[in-house]
């Protein structure tokens, strides 16, 4: 029997990209207790049973580049090992051609036009195959009240847009008047003019504590009329911030009397690294048809600039390419670069939800690793069964220095 992964912690098998499903939605299947995948092409299907003593995941997707029986996926010794030995097209792991090879955590596996990987996530009780819903969106509900929202988000991630569709949806009267937080508190009037409208008060987050009882007087004001005003009518408060401004946990917290004025509906929009399976639906909509190295580097960047910046690089790809297929040659060097490698960068699922004490485990390893190796990064990721790149982010992360490990 192979190792069963930590308590709350599963292996599974993330389809990040479903060739020939024009859906473009990604799916999670959970692996903990499977001994072999095997692929096929089909109808869009997954089943479970046992042969010949095997505990058996068939996945059947309508990728036209698919031959029959496309492969298979045998666990070996608590990992995955990829096995093609006869379809036509063949599959590549990290962007190397292969017939039979280990497949390591958070590498780009592409077998026809489907991409996808092994990934661990936390989770209590995942469902065992399960197809990503359409991303929840709560906007047109939220706009027909007069509720204050605060919107959390990395640069790019859409807080403005999320803010704009808000207040279009409201049908509000008046206009919508984004200021900054800290322009605001010293110049009040800076903030006047949303009246029927919406008031937007950007990077409330980075307002310095000296400065927050200025912003009072503009806040109790849209309080007041919120109160007193029918729906239609009444100004909307929104305020945005880079992480959410009620976490205790924040070095500088807002004062008790400002988060009481701005707390209404709390959104989080996620990075684009943790919505990976969203991007084929962003290629298609905008009428692109990658090819199987573009979309590597597509998936496997780590977007720092998340919807913004990926709105660029597909823009000026199309340019680029013209009437041909977007290739790697028509992207950023840096987005190019990531499909190099392979590996899905930054974050995964298991990294956005990672709990402190599977941080605690993770970083007593990393650190007796870099004692036994004495600071060589290299061994590590060679002990780890992990990619430089990755062990690197999680000494940031952790802060672990690595220079104090080669003294």
């Amino acid at each position: 029997m192979a190792p069963q992964p930590p308590p709350g912690m599963h292996a599974v098998l993330r389809i990040l990209v479903a060739g020939g499903d024009r859906d473009a939605r990604a799916s999670m299947h959970v692996v903990d207790e499977v001994d072999v995948v095997e692929l096929v092409r089909g109808a869009r299907d997954a089943r479970r049973d046992v042969r010949d003593g095997m505990r058996r995941l068939v996945l059947a997707l309508p990728d036209p580049m698919w031959s029959r029986a496309q492969g298979r996926l045998l666990r070996v010794r608590g990992g995955w090992v990829v096995d093609d030995p006869r379809s036509k097209n063949g599959v590549t792991i990290a962007g190397r051609p292969t017939r039979g090879a280990p497949l390591r955590p958070n590498e780009l596996l592409q077998v026809g036009r489907t991409a996808c990987s092994i990934e661990m996530v936390i989770a209590a009780a995942p469902a065992l195959d399960a197809i990503d819903p359409p991303p929840a969106d709560e906007r047109a509900a939220i706009a027909q009240t007069n509720l204050p929202i605060a919107i959390a988000g990395e640069t790019g991630t859409g807080k403005t847009t999320f803010a704009r569709d808000v207040h279009r949806l409201g049908e509000r009267a008046g206009r919508l008047i984004a200021v900054d937080a800290t322009a605001a508190a010293r110049d009040p009037a800076l903030a006047s003019g949303a009246e029927n409208g919406t008031l937007l008060i950007e990077a409330i987050d980075e307002l310095a504590p000296p400065d927050q009882p200025a912003l009072l007087p503009v806040l109790h004001a849209y309080e007041h009329q919120a109160l007193v005003v029918p729906t239609t009518r009444a100004p909307r408060l929104v305020v945005t911030s880079r992480n959410r401004i009620a976490d205790p946990a924040r070095a500088e917290p807002l004062r008790e009397d400002v988060l009481a004025r701005v707390l209404g509906f709390d959104i989080v929009l996620p990075p684009l690294r943790a919505r990976r399976g969203e991007l084929a639906a962003q290629w298609i909509a905008n009428g692109l048809e990658p090819t199987t190295g573009a979309v590597r580097a597509l998936l496997c960047y780590d977007w720092p600039r998340n919807y913004r910046e990926l709105d660029h690089v597909l823009a000026t790809a199309r340019v680029r390419a013209g009437s041909a297929r977007i290739d790697v040659d028509h992207l950023p060097p840096e987005v190019a670069a990531a499909g190099d490698q392979g590996v899905l960068r930054g974050a995964t699922r298991a990294d956005e939800a990672t709990t402190d004490s599977s941080d605690r485990s993770l970083r007593a390893t990393l650190a007796a690793k870099l004692l036994e190796h004495r600071g060589n990064l290299s061994a590590v990721a060679r002990d780890l069964g992990e990619h430089r790149e990755q062990v690197r982010r999680w000494l940031r992360r952790l802060e672990l220095d690595l220079a104090a490990f080669r003294r």
